[in-house]
């Protein structure tokens, strides 16, 4: 039976998949790392993954990353952990050339979304903290998705808010003094730059709102494609499940170890 790796965004965990692990079931094992460190970037990758491969394998048959899962995913296929590549809705870790002029649409709704986070970051109540994070992510994505994809989505976000609200207050004194967050132009190891190096299939699947940053990086990766989801949330394995699934088994099928 292959095997898949599903990588969950840092500040959240497994939950946030859904059904797809299920829905998968019969075509591929999928076992699960979240809740890994923000300096997991690729080789060489020591979080215990190796662990997660049956004693006869030496690689995953696919990896999938969401968000800022991406960096962590494309180290492991780097480090020859796996034969296969989905992303979906990566998270930049710098603007490549062929984005620029950046489209900076958007940014100004996200900030007034995020506003009351940011002036609530020292909020000493961990309840009301939460209690926050939850309204926010309502207003931010709720809207977007099924009452019950809503739900989960909240649900697993708030249960991560202490982490959301250290990460906050981090990026907050760093930008006070001058830093940003993504790493410069120059720096060496960017996982934006490594898709170049990568020798598996790779496909990304992405909402419009990211889709041309999906085409930008697919163009880089030898073997790359760029596919379009369904839906405004920014949460593509989610709002278009069926897409997600069969670009899930197809990479299985193509990667499969005999």
């Amino acid at each position: 039976m292959p095997y898949t790796l599903l990588i969950s965004p840092r500040l959240a965990d497994r939950r946030i998949w859904g059904d797809i692990p299920a829905r998968l079931a019969g075509q591929s094992e999928t076992v699960f790392c979240d809740r890994y460190p923000a300096s997991a970037a690729g080789l060489p990758v020591d979080l215990g993954i190796r662990k997660l491969l049956p004693a006869d394998r030496s690689a995953f048959d696919v990896v999938a990353g969401a968000e800022d899962a991406a960096r962590l995913a494309v180290g492991l296929v780097l480090d020859g952990l796996a034969n296969g590549l989905v992303l979906f809705q990566p998270v930049l870790d710098a603007i490549p050339p062929e984005l620029e002029p950046a489209d900076l649409s958007g940014l100004e709704e996200r900030a007034r979304l995020s506003a009351p986070l940011v002036a609530a970051v020292d909020e000493p109540d961990p309840a009301a903290w939460e209690s926050l994070v939850a309204d926010v992510v309502d207003q931010a994505i709720g809207i977007h998705l099924t009452p019950n994809d809503a739900a989960l989505v909240r649900d697993v976000i708030s249960s991560h808010a202490g982490e959301l609200q250290r990460e906050l207050q981090d990026a907050i004194a760093a930008r006070s003094r001058g830093q940003g967050r993504q790493a410069p132009a120059d720096a060496p190891g960017r996982w934006i730059d490594r898709l170049r190096e990568v020798p598996v299939p790779v496909v990304i699947l992405s909402t419009h709102q990211g889709f041309r940053v999906a085409e930008v990086l697919a163009a880089r990766a030898p073997h790359g494609h760029a596919l379009l989801a369904r839906g405004e949330a920014g949460i593509p394995w989610l709002e278009d499940r069926d897409k997600a699934v069969a670009i899930l088994a197809d990479v299985v099928k193509r990667s499969a170890q005999p």
